[in-house]
Formats: C-alpha cells, structure tokens, sequence
C-alpha cells in the first residue's frame, strides 16, 4: 500500500518535470517503459503458485460475497466504505481541476504549476513519513478526523481566491490526501479485522475509491464547474471534507498502544 501511494506522489512529479524539460510525448513513453519492465520480469522469472497447495491449509471454501458479508459485521469497514465516499471526493477535485485552477486563474504558467508540483509532490512524500508517527502516538481516529479538518482549509480558501498565499496554503495542506487515503484504506481498515479478509477489506476500499473518483465523482464535478464557475468544485471538496471529519469520529480506535484490546477485531466491531 505504501508503495502504491509512495508512486502516486512521484508519478506525477517525474511526469511534469519530464514534460518540462522535453515534451508530453517523450514524458508519457519514459514513464511507461518501467511497466513493460516489470511485465518481462513477471513473465520471465515468476514463478506459478501452486492453487490447490495454497488453498490445501483452508478448512471451507469462501466467495467474496460472503467475505464482504462477514466484513459488514465490524463498525470500522462500514465508517471507512463511507469515508472512502468523501476522501475521493476531496482529493479528485483537486487531481482533476487543481491545474487549470492555478493556471487560468491563480496566474501560474504550466511550467511554474509543474515546478510547483515537484515542492507538492515532496512534502506529500513528507506526510507520509511523518504521519504514522503521529498516528501512532494520538491514535489513529483522532488523526483521521484531524487531517480531514485541515483538509478543509485549502479548498474552502481555494473557493474565496485564487491568491498567492492561498497557493502557500495549498502547497503545504493539499498533500494530507496522500497518507489520509492510506490511512483509511490500509491502516484503519485492516487493523480493524482479521488476516483472513484484510486483502478482501483493502481491494473493496480501493475498488470503491477508484470507481467513485475516476468514473462518477469527477465527471460531477465537472458539471458543477460548468454551471457555477470552478470555484465552486472547491467548495464542494470542502464540504466533502468537513463531512468527513465528523463521520471520522464515528471510528473505533484500533492503534494497539491507546489501550484497546489486544484482539484488535473486537475492538473495531
């Protein structure tokens, strides 16, 4: 999970700095050379696991129907199937229109918003180093429902004006989306059931992410751009975000050093 996350900030970074400095072209073929790499590599010298070996330990078959069904029972998958509904909101709106914001109406050339993309892109790696600490140390409900609060900031200042210190702020709070999103998905939520359905937990939260942002989400918002200017998508992350925060505190603390039971799935049901 921290990989994927990790290549979600760097992507991004290495892609506008290449388009920068050569073309979108090159960019776009340079960045895609390291997938066929790893395709060779996967095709070449993986080896097949053997089905019947790896499913011989197993008493009863299960489908992911019943997977899902039993994940229903605990509290925390069903507060964090919610939140999935509210971060991905939040943090497309500013994936998809965070560009032609600053460059149309902040003032910003393409190339300054991609230089500027490159700071965005490190202190996103910064949250994600840093913030496990604080998660560890206040708890991981207190930290969701924190950094969704701050969430908020940027936008809401985004929807008043396209400014310079509004920039700032945005700069140094737009990256909290990067470790909010492993947060929720692959901290919380795993740690708030057994082993046995932690990749069913994980590929549900991401699936419903991904669905919702690239599929729904940004096409709505998208519409709310051409009816009310594209401030207002600003507003709505906002909204989205604030909303996210409050439904954060719904969540059962599942850090293992802020006394809760060492049987972390009772805790969270």
């Amino acid at each position: 999970m921290g990989g994927v996350i990790m290549a979600a900030i760097i992507g991004p970074v290495l892609v506008t700095q290449l388009a920068y400095h050569f073309d979108w072209h090159l960019a776009f073929i340079i960045t895609a050379t390291p997938a066929f790499i790893v395709a060779i590599i996967i095709a070449f010298f993986s080896k097949e696991v053997d089905r019947e070996q790896a499913l011989s330990g197993r008493t009863e078959k299960t489908s992911t129907w019943s997977q899902f069904t039993e994940l229903l029972k605990y509290r925390n998958f069903k507060v964090c199937l919610i939140l999935q509904l509210f971060v991905m909101s939040a943090s497309w709106a500013g994936i998809a229109f965070q560009a032609i914001y600053w460059v149309q109406l902040g003032g910003f050339t393409q190339e300054q918003f991609g230089l500027f993309m490159t700071i965005y892109g490190v202190i996103g790696v910064c949250y994600n180093l840093f913030a496990p600490r604080i998660a560890d140390k206040f708890g991981r409900r207190p930290t969701c429902a924190g950094l969704f609060f701050l969430f908020v900031i940027p936008y809401i200042l985004m929807f008043i004006s396209p400014s310079f210190p509004v920039f700032i702020v945005f700069l140094i709070l737009g990256p909290i989306q990067t470790f909010l999103i492993q947060l929720i998905q692959g901290i919380i939520g795993n740690e708030s059931i057994p082993a046995h359905l932690r990749s069913t937990n994980t590929s549900i939260l991401m699936g419903v992410g991904e669905f919702l942002g690239a599929a729904i989400i940004v096409r709505a918002l998208g519409s709310l751009a051409d009816a009310f200017g594209l401030p207002s998508v600003f507003l709505a992350a906002a909204i989205a975000a604030l909303i996210g925060g409050f439904i954060s505190l719904a969540l059962k603390e599942t850090n293992p050093h802020k006394k809760v039971p060492s049987d972390q799935t009772i805790a969270a049901k």
